[in-house]
């Protein structure tokens, strides 16, 4: 029953999320539309035959049967009649304009709104806190058969209580010759993600192989196209003299000797790693439940997903991996926004997730990150798994794919909102010289805008279920 109930819960989570967002876009346009007195023919959410419909006035508004997508047919547009009254281009093209950007404004407040609901229904991380508290014990996963409960908090993983996030650097040592800087967090050697002290000590007391790389996590970045740097590999000589068989209690206070450096306390991004990257090990976990601490010990269940790497080249990526799970969620602890300081900190939320698709863009234009976009089946499947996690989880996926449609809706280029602006703006300034924009030629750029998306939608789609058959994720 727990599983009917669990895939009941994943296709109402995406249905919510492609129905707020297309609702939202749509919305925009058709509210402008009507406001300047166009007439609309009709509003549609999804595509293909229409499983409801009814006419109110002038317009039909119908739910099609795939939710791929949704529509506002204004009268005057798509090849129709300009010159039937009330029409698209009966307006001054400002006038169009609004009608076009309404959508894309409508994701933003879309963004906005469920930003600012997850923040008033659960609150805010506390700022500094670094407790890895459990949240969520999944049945019949190794840490509910082990034991472990909600509210548990861990404070070791095998026996180490640090992470590798820098705190303090002592001028001239080791670790800053390196390039270790405060807010630094060593990240990857080689191909291998590495998590605490003992990982990073146990190969660079092997020596480093020929041709591999330490990477850090860039605490001083500005983005993400250097939110990675290369450190310099220290002489072999620093750990000469480190016993093969060094416990991880000693490498948490040994590596940061050596280096000369300090490290945080352990987090989640820690406890993360660290499990996701022990497939199928026993380890003993230590959680503080109350006022005793407890350790707990279990073996990981192995699962694939997506982990966070550098690749060769030093290029972000995320390639599918085969992870350990113990069947948990985990999250900080909380305090309450109010309303007002909710909806501010959700305005801040949605520019940032605005302009880190733009971020992202130009990181991927310069070569800094690979591309891996998601069609919609890798959407549905990615908002299929936050509902595993909770309809907080879900709704932030929802704001940032509300964002996301923002910015890829003014890409300049026919169907999407851009394109049409761009043909607005071409049209506007031949008026000026008393000249039209060609209707054969508008149409022409139209379908083939319309064939290039199509071919990359049934490309995202078939990458999706390829994806989805060979690692069951997205």
């Amino acid at each position: 029953m727990e599983w009917l109930l669990s895939g009941v819960n994943s296709v109402l989570a995406i249905g919510v999320v492609l129905g707020l967002c297309l609702f939202f876009h749509e919305a925009g346009h058709f509210i402008a539309a009507k406001a300047f007195r166009m007439r609309v023919h009709q509003f549609g959410l999804g595509f293909g035959p229409a499983i409801w419909k009814r006419r109110i006035g002038e317009t039909l508004y119908s739910i099609r049967l795939a939710p791929l997508g949704g529509f506002v047919q204004i009268a005057g547009m798509d090849g129709e009649d300009r010159s039937v009254p009330d029409s698209f281009y009966s307006r001054p093209r400002w006038q169009g304009a609004i009608v076009i950007c309404a959508g894309v404004f409508m994701n933003i407040v879309l963004a906005v709104l469920v930003y600012w609901a997850v923040n008033v229904g659960s609150g805010m991380p506390i700022p500094g806190d670094r407790s890895v508290v459990i949240r969520k014990v999944f049945s019949g996963g190794p840490a509910a058969s082990a034991g472990i409960q909600p509210n548990d908090e861990i404070i070791g993983l095998a026996g180490s209580h640090r992470s590798l996030e820098v705190t303090d650097v002592t001028a001239g040592s080791v670790g800053d010759k390196m390039g270790l800087r405060p807010g630094s967090r060593i990240f990857q050697i080689g191909d291998k993600p590495v998590a605490v002290p003992a990982d990073v000590l146990r190969v660079l007391s092997a020596g480093l192989p020929k041709g591999h790389r330490i990477w850090a996590v860039n605490g001083e970045a500005k983005g993400i196209e250097d939110a990675v740097i290369p450190l310099k590999a220290p002489s072999p000589d620093v750990f000469a003299g480190v016993p093969d068989n060094i416990t991880n209690p000693e490498a948490d206070r040994l590596l940061g000797k050596l280096l000369g450096v300090r490290f945080a306390p352990m987090d989640q991004f820690t406890a993360h790693r660290f499990i996701s990257a022990r497939p199928g090990e026993t380890i003993t976990i230590s959680i503080l439940r109350g006022d005793e601490t407890v350790n707990v010990q279990l073996k990981l269940a192995s699962d694939t997903d997506r982990v966070e790497m550098v690749a060769s080249d030093g290029k972000l990526t995320s390639p599918h991996r085969t992870v350990g799970r113990i069947g948990i969620t985990l999250g900080p602890d909380v305090k309450p926004t109010g309303v007002f300081y909710g909806l501010q900190l959700a305005l801040v939320q949605s520019y940032n997730a605005v302009a880190t698709v733009f971020v992202a863009f130009k990181a991927m234009v310069l070569g800094k990150i690979a591309a891996e976009p998601a069609g919609p089946i890798g959407i549905m499947a990615m908002t299929a798994e936050r509902a595993k996690l909770g309809w907080a989880s879900v709704l932030s996926l929802c704001g940032l794919i509300s964002a996301n449609l923002a910015v890829i809706n003014m890409l300049p280029m026919p169907p999407f909102d851009g394109g049409h602006i761009l043909l607005i703006s071409v049209e506007s300034v031949l008026n000026r010289f008393g000249r039209r924009l060609d209707e054969r030629f508008e149409m022409l750029v139209r379908v083939a805008g319309l064939i290039i998306v199509v071919n990359v939608f049934v490309l995202l789609t078939y990458k999706d279920i390829a994806n989805l058959v060979k690692y069951g994720t997205y």
